[in-house]
């Protein structure tokens, strides 16, 4: 996938950065990580990624909230801009959850159209927070009862191990299947009413449905909708839904081909306004998403 994606060559620039600083700049992040764990450390490992059992199953039950469904992109090796914008991204969406709602990460990886899934949880939390105080975040309220209390910090506990292990457990592929997995996820979820659709991704479809990337413009765009929309139609799981997208408008792992390869790497502004066009087009017509943010960074 990389070759495909370089333009031009430059000198090597030597790489100064340790992924360990960004894993601790995600436990330094507002909602007080490291904190929330009782400053137990966990190892950031592939094999954190291994989906664990739902220990907090019956506060979605309770709450009633429809899931929020994460995916990220793994395709490429991150660099420290991705993993920084990963990271801030994951504290945000983390902070806009609520009492009683499911999140469900998966991570798009080396499996065509597969959904790899990291996480399961259900947000735990006291019936008053359903509708926390705009000044607060349900993380940053406290319950009466101790018992909820702890379970909140099992959580985050969960929840940072998952995102460290994220930051750390990209890799180079040979292809990113986004619309094969979009359709898989669209299929998974019918019936369930998902509430939102959140991804992290440069959205560069590389696959044998599209092979340009620096060359991909408005008609190449209208060729992939027109490939897209001769499957059959995907099922109406996100109707209605809102989809965000971060990390768009920089290629992933951009800035390690430039420092460690000496390849240049940026994507030219009209294929980026093209793959955007596409975007825009799919997950309008094809998904009936609404309304559709994509965006470099986390949307406020």
């Amino acid at each position: 996938m990389m070759c495909a994606k370089l333009l031009r060559r430059r000198a090597p620039v030597a790489a100064s950065w340790a992924a360990a600083a960004l894993a601790a700049a995600l436990a330094a992040a507002p909602i007080a990580l490291a904190q929330s764990t009782g400053g137990a450390e966990t190892p950031m490992r592939a094999d954190s990624l291994i989906p664990i059992p739902n220990p907090f199953e019956r506060y979605c039950e309770r709450g009633g909230e429809g899931a929020l469904i994460f995916l990220v992109d793994q395709t490429e090796v991150y660099d420290r801009v991705d993993r920084n914008r990963l990271a801030e991204g994951a504290i945000k969406m983390l902070n806009s959850l609520r009492y009683g709602q499911r999140l469900v990460i998966y991570r798009i990886d080396d499996t065509p159209g597969d959904l790899t899934p990291s996480l399961d949880l259900c947000v735990p939390g006291c019936p008053e927070e359903f509708e926390p105080d705009e000044a607060e975040t349900i993380w940053e309220h406290a319950c009466d009862r101790i018992t909820i209390q702890r379970e909140k910090q099992q959580f985050l506990q969960i929840f940072r191990s998952r995102a460290g292990a994220l930051l750390e457990t990209s890799a180079d592929t040979g292809g990113t299947e986004l619309l094969r997995t979009l359709s898989t996820l669209s299929f998974e979820y019918q019936g369930k009413s998902p509430e939102r659709l959140v991804i992290f991704s440069d959205m560069i479809e590389y696959s044998d449905l599209s092979r340009k990337v620096n060359a991909f413009d408005e008609a190449t765009a209208e060729q992939l909708l027109r490939k897209a929309t001769s499957r059959a139609p995907l099922a109406g799981a996100f109707e209605g839904r809102p989809v965000q997208v971060f990390g768009f408008g920089k290629r992933l792992g951009q800035l390690r081909l430039i420092e460690e390869r000496g390849e240049y790497a940026e994507l030219p502004f009209d294929a980026t306004q093209a793959f955007r066009g596409f975007w825009d087009a799919y997950f309008s017509t094809q998904m009936k998403a609404d309304p559709i943010a994509i965006f470099l960074n986390y949307p406020e």
